[in-house]
């Protein structure tokens, strides 16, 4: 089963990327300032988003898995697209894998 799970999620997070070339972070900074920041707040600054560069987020699809797990977790109902727009404006803004 968790073989099933992992694919998926691994097609998903190339399938995002791919998009994430025509993503638009200011759409993308709109929804983390309007869903995110309720959980991600406080310390999360430049130097939060570089400790975690590179341990569990090495590229631009791992970012958008991530974000992908938030959207599945609290129930968002996102597109793809969406979920492309927030990694977009946090790989602009903070992490810089392009």
């Amino acid at each position: 089963m968790m073989k099933r799970m992992i694919l998926p999620a691994a097609l998903f997070g190339a399938l995002a990327a791919q998009s994430a070339v025509a993503a638009d972070a200011a759409k993308g900074r709109t929804l983390h300032e309007a869903h995110c920041v309720k959980c991600h707040m406080g310390d999360h600054d430049d130097a939060f988003y570089n400790a975690r560069k590179g341990k569990k987020l090495q590229n631009l699809t791992s970012l958008n898995t991530m974000v992908q797990g938030c959207v599945t977790n609290f129930n968002l109902d996102w597109f793809e697209d969406d979920v492309a727009n927030v990694a977009a404006y946090l790989d602009q803004t903070y992490y810089k894998f392009k």
